[in-house]
């Protein structure tokens, strides 16, 4: 709640920084210092497209650039919080009803070699217990005149 909250905060900031080119250009968008030529270089921010110090920015060694700390704050909240998996599970399937959902995700088992059956069919285990003359052969029926477990009288 707190870094979500933070960022909200970081990302109203920005917005008013973005409106002003100017500042935006001569000073940090994160911490407002001045940019100096040798001392202070500014720095592009991937995400936003803001110029900030080295002080208040992070490398992106993925993409050859540098990220702002707000940006970078809310990639790691996004990460951590499994947000990115979600978004990519909704995009997928937004069109979809559950019940298309589960073929396409059984559709995925068969062809890997998984199991080959839909919730609710019997297992394999089941079908081959019965085979063997394992397991319910007290409820089989028996064929009429046998007189299978009586006892003469």
């Amino acid at each position: 709640r707190g870094l979500k909250g933070k960022i909200k905060k970081e990302n109203s900031k920005r917005e008013l920084l973005s409106d002003t080119a100017h500042l935006n250009n001569t000073h940090c968008a994160h911490c407002l210092q001045p940019y100096r030529l040798l001392e202070t270089p500014k720095r592009q921010c991937l995400e936003c497209h803001l110029f900030t110090c080295r002080g208040c920015s992070h490398p992106h060694p993925e993409e050859q650039g540098w990220l702002c700390d707000p940006c970078h704050l809310a990639r790691v909240v996004k990460m951590g919080s499994l947000e990115w998996y979600y978004g990519h599970v909704r995009a997928r399937f937004k069109r979809f009803g559950s019940a298309q959902v589960v073929r396409s995700l059984c559709g995925r088992l068969q062809r890997g070699g998984g199991p080959e059956q839909m919730p609710g069919d019997p297992s394999g285990e089941e079908e081959q217990a019965e085979e063997d003359g394992e397991g319910g052969t007290a409820a089989q029926p028996q064929p009429l005149g046998s007189q299978v477990g009586l006892s003469p009288e």
